[in-house]
This record gives structure tokens, C-alpha cells and sequence, in this order.
């Protein structure tokens, strides 16, 4: 609604300043859906955002233990930083190709693709990613995820 208001206030002003000292237009010559639908996709894609930054929340306080999570708007991207002993050890002995390591690694990140499987659906956000990175390089993204679909997997 603000948008419309000052987007029909701009119109009124600029046409109380031609020249000619024309009235105003009574009718604005766009379409009505103009307005309408960019106030509407505007709406929808707050509504998204809220959604998407109410499942970071959620992150961080039900993974507080395993994670420290963060989320980068400009990306759309939640990054997990294992902070847990016993997934730091998972990921140590993954990264040595132990059989049970890669096991416990891969009933772990079943569970990160469900999630991300979700949250696509709830948000209607298709571009959100979720990036594990390895502890001692957040640089390096051992498992990325996004609308379900698995992106990187170090260990497959």
C-alpha cells in the first residue's frame, strides 16, 4: 500500500508541475494490475523472507549443540559450522575414508536433505541452500543442499 501511495503521489506532483498547470490525471493511464501485482509480489517475497529467517532461527536454537549457524541474505545460503565433538569426530574419520565415519556421515546429512526438502516447500523458496562446512575450514563445504536436491557430498 505504501508503494502505491507514493508511486500515485509522484504522479499527482509531476502533473501539478507541467507547464500547461494541467489538473491532474483522475485515472493513472497503467493498468490497475500494475500496481497490484507489484505490491503483491513485494508482499509475497517479505512473507518469504520472514519464513526463511524463522527456520535460521530455528536452526540455530534446535542445532545449537551441533552447529553454530549463520545465514547470508545476499546468497540465500544457512552455513553450519560443526561444533560438536562427535561430529567433528564423524567428519575426522570420513575424511580418513573409515567406513563407519562415512556411515554415521551419511545417516547425519540424510536428515539435512529432508530438512532442506521442507523448508523449499513451506517458503516456496527454491534458492535456499543449506552449506556444511568443515570446522577447521569454513571455507570448504562438505555437504551443500538445496530444495532437497544434494549439491556437494565430500564423501560420496
Amino acid at each position: 500500500m505504501g508503494l502505491i501511495m507514493v508511486l500515485a503521489s509522484s504522479l499527482t506532483l509531476a502533473a501539478c508541475q507541467n507547464n500547461n498547470h494541467e489538473k491532474a490525471p483522475k485515472k493513472s493511464s497503467l493498468p490497475a494490475t500494475y500496481f497490484s501485482s507489484a505490491n503483491s509480489e513485494s508482499t509475497q517475497n517479505q512473507k518469504q523472507q520472514i519464513a526463511i529467517n524463522n527456520f535460521v532461527s530455528s536452526l540455530k536454537k534446535n542445532y545449537k549443540k551441533l552447529f553454530k549457524v549463520s545465514y547470508d541474505e545476499g546468497t540465500d545460503t544457512a552455513k553450519l559450522v560443526p561444533i560438536s565433538k562427535d561430529l567433528k569426530q564423524i567428519i575426522k574419520l570420513s575424511n580418513q575414508n573409515n567406513s563407519e565415519g562415512i556411515k554415521a556421515w551419511d545417516s547425519f546429512v540424510s536428515g539435512l536433505q529432508k530438512t532442506s526438502a521442507n523448508v523449499a516447500k513451506q517458503t516456496k523458496d527454491k534458492n535456499f541452500k543449506i552449506n556444511m562446512t568443515d570446522y577447521s575450514n569454513q571455507d570448504k563445504v562438505l555437504y551443500s543442499v538445496q530444495n532437497g536436491k544434494v549439491l556437494t557430498n565430500a564423501y560420496k
